[in-house]
């Protein structure tokens, strides 16, 4: 793995602990959008292995931190490998 990439995922895993402490409760909705786009964003040039890698430790961090959203840190996570997925096959409308 390049010295930048994990400099942005570990950037990612710090905009993803602030979006969780931002948004608690009722607008916890507004991290359904975020926090796939901050995955997607920060990770689309690694490659698959580094990607998985990756989502685990999103998934570790959350559980240690916030294990209420572990659930929740899942679904983003696939949310971001379906966006990585449509942008690596150039899948338009």
């Amino acid at each position: 793995m390049k010295l930048n990439y994990l400099v942005y995922n570990i950037l990612s895993m710090t905009l993803v602990y602030i979006l969780f402490l931002l948004f608690k409760g009722p607008t916890n909705i507004v991290n359904a959008l975020f926090v796939p786009l901050t995955l997607f964003v920060f990770s689309y040039k690694n490659t698959l292995k580094e990607r998985l890698i990756f989502y685990a430790a999103v998934v570790l961090f959350s559980a240690l931190f916030f294990s209420v959203q572990v659930f929740f840190v899942l679904v983003y996570c696939f949310i971001a490998a379906i966006l990585s997925f449509i942008e690596e096959k150039k899948i338009r409308k």
